[in-house]
């Protein structure tokens, strides 16, 4: 079974397509997202009416969270502004398929699917450490899975008890050991963040029990040409160019 994992599309329809395609010739058996279709980027009723018609089984993110208002506080401006933009474009459809999403979900009863982290959907899982506390969170409240797939911090990586890939830049296999627990990041699609500009997505192969990470060049230029023909941030533009 080769499942596919996506998350943080972040209404990059450029970078969603140019993973779409890709995965239409990796024979993937299943994809799943881990949230945050929407936010930032200029294309979020594209992106959402994309998963909708594949019937990708998906789990809300904090941007999903934000635009049912169940997320407040202290969002900086340029975030918010993306958000009132995509209640403008979404349609009652689209927000009730939003509305419908789980904060997380256990897929095939074999595999933990959060945003954040099994322990605070809004979590970033960005230290050893963290990630340490998540595994044992993972071990005692969902025992008998041995994958939690985790997205939120848009930068891929693989974490055990005794192993941390991380700086996946270029397409890469990564082994895993049976009866191991994971916590395995895919990266982002629409708004990578580790110094990388390409898409980023994973394939779990369990008839080699292997991760199969992607990184995908896509047409940043023109996903930035949308955020300024929308009036959004500059610098979130500027995210694209860079991977940061």
């Amino acid at each position: 079974m080769r499942l596919a994992v996506i998350a943080d599309i972040h209404a990059n329809l450029e970078a969603l397509s140019a993973v779409q395609s890709h995965l239409d010739g990796q024979h993937a058996d299943q994809v799943v997202c881990l949230g945050d279709v929407i936010g930032y980027n200029a294309s979020p009723a594209e992106c959402v009416a994309h998963l909708m018609h594949k019937k990708v089984p998906t789990i809300r993110g904090n941007h999903e969270r934000m635009i049912l208002g169940k997320i407040g506080g202290d969002v900086r401006q340029e975030t918010m502004d993306a958000i009132e933009f995509t209640q403008e474009l979404l349609t009652v459809e689209q927000m009730k398929w939003i509305e419908s999403l789980p904060d997380h979900r256990i897929h095939m009863q074999e595999y933990l699917l959060v945003h954040g982290s099994p322990r605070d959907p809004d979590e970033y899982l960005t230290t050893p450490d963290k990630l340490k506390t998540a595994l044992a969170k993972m071990r005692t409240t969902f025992g008998g899975l041995e994958i939690c797939f985790f997205g939120h911090t848009h930068s891929p990586v693989v974490f055990s008890k005794d192993e941390l890939v991380e700086k996946i830049h270029e397409d890469r296999q990564v082994l895993l050991k049976r009866r191991h627990l994971y916590m395995v990041n895919p990266g982002s699609v629409g708004q990578p963040r580790d110094g990388c500009n390409k898409a980023s997505y994973v394939i779990l192969d369990t008839s080699d029990y292997a991760l199969h990470f992607f990184r995908v060049p896509y047409d940043v230029d023109g996903a930035k040409r949308r955020i300024k023909e929308a009036g959004l941030a500059d610098k979130i533009a500027a995210r694209l160019t860079f991977g940061k």
